[in-house]
């Protein structure tokens, strides 16, 4: 029997936090410490690899859901096989399985 197991990209995730002035994104939270915090919760940290680079560049993007960083995180799903936990009513546009945060 195959046993749950939890991925956290906290590269991306990390940066994903409050918008600039400037309409540019930046980390409101201590990357390391999110990171430390996932694995002490049991995640598994998920780097960014080549493959889910090339997956995102396959990934066909909707006007309705222009999020960047949903977009790497959506070909990470893809490519390891993974459910996609969220509550973007978007998210299920892509053909990965999702699970609602909510």
């Amino acid at each position: 029997m195959r046993r749950n197991q939890w991925l956290a990209s906290v590269g991306i995730t990390g940066w994903n936090g409050s918008e600039s002035p400037a309409g540019l994104r930046r980390n409101t939270h201590n990357v390391s410490e999110l990171a430390e915090n996932c694995v002490h919760a049991g995640f598994e940290m998920l780097d960014l690899t080549p493959r889910h680079v090339e997956r995102l560049s396959r990934l066909v993007f909707h006007e309705q859901h222009r999020d960047p960083f949903d977009h790497l995180l959506l070909a990470q799903t893809a490519v390891e096989d993974a459910t996609f936990v969220t509550d973007d009513r978007h998210a299920g546009l892509y053909g990965v399985p999702i699970m609602k945060a909510r």
